[in-house]
């Protein structure tokens, strides 16, 4: 069975949490983004009934 050096957890280790950080900051921005959709169809909705209102 094979020992793994500490530099070589600390590695594997430091991969894992970059791995982890790249996925947290593509989901914030995907959830960025969902928000502005969403924050755009709210205003289309508003406009369309402040023209339905003339």
């Amino acid at each position: 069975m094979r020992s793994f050096s500490d530099s070589e957890v600390k590695s594997y280790l430091d991969d894992i949490s970059r791995a982890i950080l790249a996925e947290h900051r593509a989901r914030e921005k995907a959830q960025e983004q969902t928000l502005e959709y969403l924050n755009a169809i709210k205003i289309l909705i508003q406009s369309f009934r402040h023209e339905k209102n003339f």
